[in-house]
């Protein structure tokens, strides 16, 4: 493009930023999806009962095209209901949301609302008619209100409201000094997570959606926050088609249906009642997994049988995550007593084991054999990450010289900057095979 677009500017009579615009536009083209979001093309249904059903679907990511994802996948939502899907991470769940939000088409078969294949409606307006909660809600550094109007950019204040009170988010709002005008911060940092997700909701809640789409929408939560925020998504699913993606399986106790996926394949399904009296249903399995990694660790103090134990115990987690972050706060404060409260009671059972405390010169040791993989694929990676800040230079370089008078100096400044392009190419590749070999290399040694 550069040497080309030099050539039309000095015997043409081009322009230099018509010139680059064009070299710009040719370049992004090659990156251009074959689903145009932005295409007004296609049908838009006068009524939405929110009916969804996916019919023989075969399906590979583009990327990774031998991995096949669904095969013989079929699945019929009736409109207005709630239907779960779970089982072991990979099999397949969130890409169900993926597939019906239509970020990718499958290799066979439909995916049919209302009985139109979603290839036939228009994209712009069929993704309007879908809520989005997921487990890291994407909030922007403005104010709860712009957020919360992300969802509807034209919504009134009333509206505004009426969803934050749907989605439990209208209370702490309120309590805040600037209320609905707060900033929230880069990504919501000002907020707690359950605030952030309660915020996330109510931006679905507004958009008055006929379906709606939760993944993993309180996996990340404390126990606490949970309860609100499921209080607030219960609340918003009532008389839209629902599809919940979850781990915790409290989290999917009411759901009309239950579909659990395995391998990309549906292999049971049935209400929760129904499923959790087979002892050797994949349900149960996962249900008595979760109940065994949750209690296999015994927390440290009082043991007495409270409110919120009964409801953990009744309502079944599948995700650890919870007790993982409990046992590493007990061991943390096992080895802080030791090395600072000499005189304070140690409550440690009398044959647990006292592991030393790990010493930073020991893990340096350990990693002796590849030290040199280290260094090579660390300078690899500072060298890569030079490659693009010299890149945009010269492209910024090379743009000024389009607007030379001179032509001969504008050709010698051109000559100089393709050669460092096709310099900078051959380098990025050898510096990525630098990196990674490395890396891998390093990774063989463990």
């Amino acid at each position: 493009m550069s040497y080309y677009g030099s050539r039309m500017v000095m015997y043409h009579g081009a322009h230099g930023g018509t010139v680059f615009s064009v070299g710009t536009a040719i370049a992004l083209g090659g990156l251009i999806p074959e689903i145009d979001s932005e295409s007004m093309e296609g049908e838009i249904l006068d009524i939405l009962c929110g009916e969804v059903e996916f019919k023989d679907l075969k399906f590979a990511y583009p990327l990774r095209p031998g991995t096949i994802i669904f095969k013989d996948f079929n699945l019929k939502i009736i409109a207005g209901k709630a239907v779960a899907l779970v089982g072991e991470s990979g099999s397949g769940k969130s890409t169900v949301i993926a597939l019906l939000q239509r970020f990718y088409d499958p290799i066979e078969g439909e995916i049919m609302v209302d009985g139109v294949a979603i290839e036939k409606l228009q994209l712009k307006w069929l993704r309007s008619q879908m809520g989005l909660v997921s487990q890291e809600p994407a909030l922007f550094s403005t104010t709860i209100k712009e957020n919360i109007l992300f969802g509807k950019e034209d919504g009134s204040m009333e509206e505004l409201i009426e969803a934050a009170k749907a989605a439990n988010a209208h209370n702490f709002t309120s309590q805040l000094p600037q209320g609905y005008d707060t900033q929230v911060g880069e990504r919501g940092v000002k907020l707690s997570g359950g605030q952030k997700q309660r915020i996330a909701i109510a931006r679905a809640i507004i958009k008055a959606p006929r379906i709606l789409l939760l993944d993993e929408a309180t996996s990340a939560l404390d126990s606490k926050s949970e309860v609100v925020v499921q209080e607030a998504l219960d609340k918003a699913s009532i008389g839209r088609t629902t599809i919940i993606i979850a781990h915790r399986l409290s989290t999917i106790r009411n759901a009309d249906l239950i579909v659990v996926v395995k391998d990309g394949e549906i292999k049971e399904t049935g209400s929760h009642h129904d499923l959790i009296q087979d002892p050797n249903s994949l349900y149960s399995t996962l249900a008595n997994l979760q109940h065994s990694q949750k209690y296999s660790v015994p927390l440290s103090g009082s043991t007495k049988c409270t409110n919120s134990n009964i409801a953990s115990i009744s309502n079944i987690d599948i995700n650890n995550s919870s007790t993982q972050r409990l046992s590493m706060i007990s061991q943390s404060s096992s080895a802080h007593s030791r090395e600072v409260g000499r005189v304070k009671v140690d409550h440690r059972d009398p044959g647990e084991q006292i592991l030393p405390v790990p010493s930073f010169k020991r893990l340096l040791a350990r990693n002796i054999p590849e030290w040199r993989q280290a260094v090579l694929g660390s300078s690899g990676a500072v060298l890569l990450g030079d490659v693009q800040p010299v890149y945009d230079f010269s492209k910024g370089s090379m743009i000024s010289a389009f607007f030379l008078p001179d032509h001969d100096e504008m050709e010698g400044k051109i000559r100089i900057y393709v050669l460092c392009f096709v310099g900078l190419a051959v380098f990025s590749f050898f510096v990525n095979v630098i990196q990674h070999y490395n890396f891998a290399a390093g990774q063989f040694y463990r």
